[in-house]
């Protein structure tokens, strides 16, 4: 997960570590959403 997490932190390049922070908060939500699907 820690290198998913990065993967998505380089990927996104926010401007400010809030908006990455808020960024990674949804995208594990939904991975957590889908899982729970499965």
């Amino acid at each position: 997960m820690k290198t998913y997490c990065l993967s998505m932190s380089s990927i996104l390049q926010a401007p400010n570590d809030s908006e990455l922070i808020l960024s990674l908060d949804r995208v594990i939500v939904l991975h957590r959403q889908t899982q729970a699907k499965n």
